[in-house]
């Protein structure tokens, strides 16, 4: 029955989102293009802008002072006209093309959600990682907060010491979850498990319609977009709760299939691809400059360098971002600073690579296999140098085999995620954290490129095409496999995580009925704290002398025991009463 009913509530999540942006795309359609082009443009491509046009309205509230608690609703009722002018005014009909790419999204949504329906949204806390809890955080405050509101009440109220130092990042990630939580009057912490799977199951939509703008046969564009949506790269920023890492991945493979299907037409995309690149600049800023350099690769490569209507529509794309994201700009000069200090350290870093540490060693490792300890299983690293050097070898067949069809665009493809040994050589071997989010974010366009490849595959003997979809079939098994590990992992130790243990969901039980309490916190781990200021906002809570909240912000070291009744909250203990 308790699954049953996680089930609805994640249905209704689901729905609520995806009609979201359905009712936004309409009416960005409707004041973007004419009657004529609205009808011929694809469901998907309305449901792309309307998603980026959503998250930006909102965070533009936000910048504003108004919190979600208000913002959502107009979002909804802008949503709903889009339905209704859906439904009511000429629209272009479903076909079965887009059906089957609804049957993607829905597939890789029900396996990568698995974990989220065994634990229930209220429960759900993906592999325990500590972005979980900074952008379910973040996310209450930007739903019950004004963000300009001043950082002094932090100290009268614990659970907004850790928002206030993530303000001023990038915070587009946290907008459905604001919305979902204001509209089903929940926290934002039921929100989130949807949201982020959401956003994996659309990658991998959006990976489907490009390769069938390519021309890919229906089977091939299937699979290979079901393959990346299982394959454990993804599956690790999943269930790692790299809710903004997830939620840019699908920005280069909707550029492409923006540009492809528009490569006749370039200048009906009208403000499209800024709406874009504005929505990855402030979902992921230190992610924005790759993104935009394969979005300005590829715009020249289909371009006609003559045609001076398509360098002024480039222009005005650029000048609508930067009104977009105008508040971000401090941001991108120190990602792009940062990215130009990395890149000017190949030649230090190579002794690091060659000396074989975790680092980026693990990063590439994490693209197709669960996470191992090489100690204890050697053949990983011989594994993943094959890899790497296969990675190679198929970006050069695919640079040749692509320069003879004379396929521009697709040679641009390659050229982009050529940039991975660059890649792998700058970064540190410690940061393979940040080696494998970049690497991550050109992984559609490794799968895209690998799909076509696969379907130019010239084999003149028929009996070798069955043997070719086995292989096939068994690298798509393979990842699967290599996920579920993962999947089977966060299902056997989601009771047994510090925040979620029997003693912590009755703590939040206890808190979330008894606002009126005082609660005086003297837990001595940091993040199991910071869940019960969080869950304990509606109520007064006094942190003890030492106590600090996950990224290590103390408390009051004058902080006194407030006078009797109040409960003194512990992890490892039932709350009790002092009298």
């Amino acid at each position: 029955m308790a699954i049953a009913i996680a089930l609805g509530e994640v249905a209704l999540q689901f729905f609520l989102l995806l009609l979201t942006f359905l009712g936004w795309g309409e009416v960005l359609a409707s004041w973007h293009w004419t009657p004529d082009r609205r009808r011929r443009f694809h469901h998907l491509e309305r449901t792309l802008l309307g998603l980026c046009g959503f998250t930006i309205f909102l965070l533009i509230a936000i910048y504003l002072n108004i919190p979600l608690k208000y913002s959502a609703w107009a979002a909804l009722a802008v949503a709903v006209v889009g339905l209704g002018m859906g439904l009511g005014g000429s629209h272009r009909k479903w076909t079965a093309e887009e059906g089957l790419g609804l049957s993607v999204f829905t597939l890789v949504f029900l396996l990568q959600g698995l974990p989220l329906f065994y634990a229930g949204p209220g429960n759900y806390f993906a592999s325990g990682h500590i972005d979980h809890y900074l952008y379910v955080n973040t996310g209450q405050f930007l739903v019950e907060k004004p963000i300009g509101l001043s950082p002094s009440a932090g100290r009268d109220e614990p659970w907004l010491q850790e928002p206030y130092t993530f303000l001023r990042e990038r915070l587009g990630q946290d907008m459905p979850i604001g919305y979902l939580a204001v509209l089903l009057r929940v926290d934002t912490a039921r929100a989130f498990g949807v949201v982020s799977i959401f956003f994996i199951a659309f990658l991998s939509l959006t990976v489907f319609a490009c390769l069938r703008q390519l021309n890919l046969s229906r089977p091939i564009a299937w699979t290979f977009a079901v393959w990346l949506g299982v394959s454990n790269g993804i599956t690790y920023s999943s269930t790692t709760s790299f809710l903004a890492n997830s939620a840019v991945l699908f920005v280069l493979p909707s550029l492409t299939f923006l540009l492809w299907s528009r490569r006749h037409d370039l200048y009906s995309l009208r403000l499209a691809p800024a709406l874009l690149l504005s929505y990855a600049f402030m979902t992921y800023t230190e992610l924005f400059p790759w993104i935009a350099m394969g979005f300005l690769v590829m715009w020249l490569t289909l371009a006609n360098w003559r045609d001076l209507r398509l360098w002024r529509l480039l222009g005005v794309n650029a000048l609508v971002s930067l009104l977009f994201v105008g508040l971000f700009v401090p941001r991108m000069i120190f990602a792009v600073s940062q990215i130009y200090r990395y890149t000017f350290n190949i030649i230090p870093q190579w002794q690091e690579f060659m000396s074989n540490q975790s680092g980026t060693w693990r990063g590439w490792r994490q693209l197709f296999f669960a996470t191992i300890d090489s100690r204890s299983f050697p053949w990983i690293n011989a594994l993943t140098l094959t890899l790497a050097i296969s990675f190679s070898l198929l970006i050069l067949w695919s640079l040749w085999i692509h320069r003879q069809t004379k396929s521009r665009y697709l040679t641009a493809i390659a050229g982009l995620i050529a940039f991975w040994p660059l890649l792998l050589l700058a970064m540190p071997t410690f940061k393979h954290y940040i080696f494998f989010k970049i690497v991550t974010t050109f992984l559609p366009l490794f799968f895209i490129l690998l799909a076509c490849a696969w379907a130019r595959l010239d084999l003149s003997v028929n009996v070798w095409r069955l043997p070719r979809w086995i292989i096939l079939a068994g690298c798509v098994l393979a990842s699967l496999l290599s996920s579920a590990l993962v999947w089977k992992n966060m299902i056997q130790r989601n009771d047994s995580l510090p925040q979620n243990t029997s003693t912590m969901r009755a703590i939040y039980d206890e808190v979330r009925q008894h606002p009126e309490k005082t609660y005086y916190v003297t837990d001595a781990d940091p993040f199991r704290t910071g869940w019960i200021a969080y869950y304990a906002r509606r109520s007064r809570v006094v942190l003890a002398p030492g106590v600090t909240i996950t990224w290590g912000f103390p408390a009051d070291p004058h902080a006194k025991p407030p006078m009797p009744p109040y409960t003194v909250l512990n992890g490892e203990h039932l709350p009790y009463e002092v009298k």
